[in-house]
């Protein structure tokens, strides 16, 4: 199973100093969008992963292929770099968490060809 992910945050959407961060999720046709709130552009990325992590445990899916065009976070779950922010690490433990039985690959892919990132264009 192929699903795209994508998290975006705005500046000053919600009021002075507030961000509105949103996500998508794309699994073959169906499209998934949340408004996740006040959030950094990572913390979005990394809530758009943990949503598809919980779509697949929920369904029974036990093999999937994520594509996202965050390199930090691809690279975060990887193992290549660390998790220095502290805002970052509950959800990377999350994610860890989320990943614990299933044989998931994480994949980056440039934003042209992210579906999910489409969805957030809009």
């Amino acid at each position: 199973m192929e699903i795209f992910i994508d998290g975006s945050s705005r500046g000053n959407q919600l009021g002075p100093g507030r961000r509105a961060g949103r996500i998508a999720v794309v699994i073959g046709r169906e499209k998934i969008l949340e408004d996740v709130g006040d959030v950094t552009n990572n913390q979005a990325e990394y809530m758009a992963l943990i949503k598809a992590l919980e779509v697949i445990r929920e369904r029974g899916i036990e093999r999937a292929t994520i594509y996202s065009d965050s390199e930090l976070l691809v690279k975060q779950i990887k193992g290549e770099y660390r998790v220095r922010n502290p805002n970052l690490k509950p959800y990377y433990a999350r994610v860890r968490a989320l990943l614990s039985g299933l044989r998931v690959r994480l994949i980056w892919v440039p934003r042209e060809e992210n579906p999910a990132g489409k969805l957030l264009e809009v």
